[in-house]
């Protein structure tokens, strides 16, 4: 018996560790391109690009963070210091910026394409183990490239970023800020990298 409740300690003590770091924290989440690090975007000629991004998570994962305690505990979650439309939006933007595309609000007709992004998920899963408990972050999103004159669409696709971390039991280093911001680059990595999103930007720009 003495045994079992020692096992149960061990397993909580990473969720406390959490729980107890993220009930008062707001996510501090945004991602800034390195102005020396260009991606494949900067082989596609300057584009003017009406960019808009629409949050359509379930309202049950309106939350971000979902904690997945043991022992039938509640989920903790919490929320963004800003609007995830808003970090999408703006790392987007600056990665866009960084490989020399010029990005304007939606209202303006002057772009030569149109890029609408609908996220998906914005969410952490947490899965504990006997000495240590996984963190894995993932935001997934689908991208629509269009021709801003008649709504045409040149193509869609959805694009994914995770990140995977852990925290040990004597080793309990690990916020759900890091988590996060580690997903958001992948995310913002596999969009700049997409052979066919790029290939649908070289179409508008042929145009």
């Amino acid at each position: 018996m003495r045994l079992n409740s020692v096992k149960i300690l061990i397993q909580l003590f990473p969720v406390v560790i959490w729980v107890s770091g993220c009930m008062t924290h707001q996510l501090d989440v945004s991602y800034s391109a390195d102005p020396s690090r260009q991606s494949p975007l900067r082989t596609i000629p300057s584009l003017t690009m009406a960019l808009e991004v629409e949050d359509v998570r379930p309202k049950d994962e309106s939350d971000v963070v979902g904690v997945h305690a043991p022992l039938g505990y509640d989920s903790v979650r919490y929320q963004t210091k800003n609007e995830v439309q808003a970090i999408l939006l703006e790392g987007l933007r600056n990665e866009l910026e960084n490989n020399g595309h010029k990005v304007i609000p939606v209202v303006e007709r002057e772009a030569d394409v149109r890029i609408v992004v609908r996220i998906r998920k914005f969410w952490i899963d947490q899965r504990n183990h006997l000495f240590s408990s996984d963190h894995i972050g993932t935001i997934s999103a689908d991208f629509a490239v269009l021709n801003p004159r008649d709504g045409s669409i040149y193509g869609q696709r959805p694009v994914i970023g995770t990140f995977r971390t852990s925290l040990y039991l004597f080793r309990p280093f690990v916020t759900s800020d890091n988590v996060m911001n580690g997903a958001l680059a992948e995310f913002i990595r596999s969009f700049s990298r997409d052979p066919e999103l790029l290939e649908y930007l070289r179409l508008a720009q042929e145009e």
